[in-house]
């Protein structure tokens, strides 16, 4: 077993950071980053649908991420701080599993089976400051969404699918977002975004002409370029920095993000699907050169595990639990812009570590409680923000892939499955002595 401290859900992780970063760290003059009064914005991300209870067949649904997704926005500038948008999106995620709303056994869904959608909504956004540089902003909208239902049941052994919804609707959608932006250019902004999206109290009806009432949440994930046509702000690329990070010396480095769990397989056996979780990581770090640092980094990584999937013809079975990790290893970091207050930075790590599986079935009988030991890589690119003489805000988004290594199942058998991870993280970096 693996020992930790109680995992974090996303969300809160997510909007923890945000409101420690907001209330604790210097907040500077403007002037060098104002845009100019009204801006174009192209996204592109991924969205995760939550649970969805259809009343009328009485079940519910778990989906599979969805990527890549894009959006593509106007925006106007209200006063200093505020932002009024019009954006157009699309979202789509795909159903994996189905199981009644009484409980029972899950059922396989259709291979087409998803919930898609495009949207217009208006929004107002309000804009922070962190830094000489970083703009953070929480927002929130409504509009109209034009949205594909489509809902099938798969019975093992049987080659075609049972159509049970195929219905499109109009409905009125919500919106709230979390996110930062910080300049590229003196026209152009690079930012992230959580967003959550929801279409409540949605009429459909299923094939026989039955309503079915559908109340769907999206979570997205969007990576947004933001471009200002009257904007001749300074940038921090090039910007000469009083201490920088590659000046010589140590540094501690603490992150938090959301992660999402690749499919792993395992000969005839898939862990299809897992809810995104949480990572938390602490490094020590030492600047070799003004380019290059070199960490030693602890990480947490946790997930719940939804499906495991035993074939078309035995079919997937829903499951519970939780699969963790915890990870010790060297990571080595290259500053593309060393004297930036704005610095890329890649990087390449590795190490060992011990991942946990915990997976029962519905009933409660335990599908797999073991763990094992396995080496890892990991490579990580994104962004070093100058925030104070001695602080950074870091943001990066990490792939992390162990080896195959051997656990045992509860009836005996043994499995060699592995595990990776897409992560997107933020935290901060101090800077020791500076």
């Amino acid at each position: 077993m693996i020992f930790c401290c109680s995992d974090p859900s996303p969300r809160l992780t997510a909007l923890t950071t945000f409101l420690l970063l907001t209330a604790c760290l210097p907040v500077h003059s403007a002037g060098a980053i104002e845009p100019g009064d009204w801006y174009l914005n192209l996204g592109v991300g991924a969205n995760y649908g939550s649970r969805t209870e259809l009343e009328g067949p009485d079940v519910k649904v778990d989906y599979d991420l969805g990527l890549p997704r894009f959006r593509g926005g106007v925006a106007r500038r209200l006063g200093e701080r505020w932002w009024l948008d019009l954006s157009l999106s699309q979202r789509k995620t795909k159903a994996e599993f189905s199981y009644p709303s009484s409980g029972g056994p899950s059922s396989d869904v259709g291979a087409n089976d998803r919930y898609s959608s495009g949207s217009l909504m208006l929004g107002l956004a309000r804009e922070f400051r962190l830094g000489p540089w970083i703009r953070p902003y929480v927002g929130f909208g409504a509009g109209p969404t034009w949205l594909t239902y489509q809902h099938s049941r798969n019975i093992p052994g049987v080659m075609e699918d049972e159509l049970l919804i195929d219905d499109d609707a109009t409905a009125l959608a919500f919106q709230a977002q979390l996110g930062f932006r910080f300049p590229l250019t003196r026209k152009l902004d690079l930012g992230l975004e959580y967003e959550y999206w929801r279409t409540p109290d949605v009429s459909i009806e299923d094939v026989d002409g039955n309503d079915v009432d559908l109340d769907q949440t999206i979570h997205s994930g969007w990576l947004n370029l933001t471009y200002y046509p009257g904007s001749e702000r300074e940038t921090g690329f090039g910007s000469g920095r009083a201490t920088g990070a590659g000046s010589g010396g140590f540094h501690v480095t603490g992150t938090a993000g959301v992660n999402w769990m690749a499919d792993s397989e395992a000969g005839d056996v898939t862990f299809d699907a897992a809810a995104p979780g949480a990572l938390l990581s602490f490094a020590v770090g030492h600047s070799l050169s003004p380019r290059w640092r070199l960490e030693l980094e602890y990480a947490y990584r946790h997930n719940e595990p939804q499906v495991v999937d035993f074939g078309r013809f035995v079919g997937e079975s829903r499951v519970q639990g939780d699969m963790v990790s915890s990870s010790i290893g060297l990571n080595l970091h290259l500053d593309l812009l060393p004297g930036a207050a704005i610095r890329p930075t890649l990087g390449i790590g590795g190490g060992v570590t011990r991942v946990g599986y915990e997976v029962r079935f519905p009933d409660g009988t335990d599908f797999v409680d073991d763990s094992a030991t396995s080496a890892y890589l990991q490579t990580t690119a994104g962004f070093n923000i100058e925030l104070s003489r001695t602080l950074d805000l870091h943001t990066a988004w990490r792939f992390w892939v162990t080896d195959e290594h051997t656990i045992s199942l509860a009836d005996g058998g043994e499995l060699e499955p592995f595990r990776a991870n897409n992560t997107v993280v933020f935290g901060l970096i101090y800077r020791l002595g500076s």
